[in-house]
């Protein structure tokens, strides 16, 4: 790369290899200027921060899943509902967005403390645990002849599960 005198170069192993594979070398001093194109989590490992050809099979495939899973639990409830119907039976859902609770994020890196803070790195007030249980305070101290089906919550710095407004410092 530094005999081509070239700041990045990428080339498609599929081409002459077989498997899909890119390769992309980025001098190290630009590669730190550019932005994260990664997941937000990894946005301090250089080499997880730029993606030459997008999102990978793994995640394309990984995110189905994901979307199947959270409709079949909507559905669980809805199929509740209509079960339920004509009994003193409520059944509500919440959709709590980003949660910050140390526990979880804890675990979910295998107990690395530090990279858990990263999540949240930058996001003024990220909802807590209590403010979840506000909410299922909230619902349950309803009337009882009201049912709340869906409650979506969000920190207001998500406007959307992949769009956090971020505070650098």
């Amino acid at each position: 790369m530094l005999s081509l005198g070239c700041d990045i170069y990428m080339f498609s192993a599929y081409k002459v290899y077989g498997p899909h594979q890119g390769i992309m070398a980025v001098r190290p001093s630009l590669a730190t200027e550019l932005p994260n194109q990664g997941h937000f989590f990894n946005e301090t490992v250089r080499e997880k921060r730029l993606t030459p050809a997008g999102p990978d099979h793994a995640q394309i495939a990984a995110a189905a899943g994901i979307v199947d899973y959270l409709e079949k639990v909507a559905e669980i409830a809805g199929t509740l509902r209509l079960e339920l119907n004509g009994l003193p039976v409520r059944v509500s859902e919440i959709a709590p967005g980003m949660v910050r609770t140390d526990e979880f994020a804890v675990n979910r890196f295998g107990g690395d403390a530090a990279k858990a803070a990263t999540v949240y790195q930058g996001v003024a007030e990220p909802l807590t645990a209590e403010d979840i249980a506000e909410a299922v305070a909230w619902i349950a101290t309803t009337p009882p002849h009201v049912n709340v089906d869906l409650m979506v919550l969000r920190p207001l710095a998500q406007a959307a599960q992949h769009k956090v407004h971020r505070v650098t410092s």
